[in-house]
């Protein structure tokens, strides 16, 4: 993945996620039942990626550093025009919080 690809006119969404931590595991699960069938990309969302932070620590230590975020997992990320527009971790990550930021 190439970090200036999201630096984009587009909505890019990633949700970093640890698969050891059950906190993180829990967070996932719960994100993707609230997700069910519907799909943030209408149109709205150009791409989404779940960041194991464990594998790709260079990509979650690049989105913490570069939108000035403390690094925590699980989180999630919305990104606009080089703007993260959404964040949260642990308890706070909802579908329904994120789709207010759309």
């Amino acid at each position: 993945m190439r970090f200036d690809r999201f630096r984009t006119d587009v909505l890019w969404f990633f949700f970093k996620h640890s698969p050891r931590c059950p906190v993180s595991v829990k967070a996932l699960n719960l994100f993707e039942s609230d997700f069910g069938t519907t799909s943030l990309d209408k149109g709205d969302v150009h791409e989404s990626y779940l960041v194991n932070v464990l594998e790709e620590k260079n990509i979650s230590h690049h989105l913490t550093e570069s939108y000035g975020i403390k690094h925590e997992s699980p989180q999630v990320l919305l990104i606009s025009k080089g703007n993260c527009i959404h964040h949260a971790s642990h308890e706070r990550i909802s579908y329904a919080a994120l789709l207010k930021s759309l």
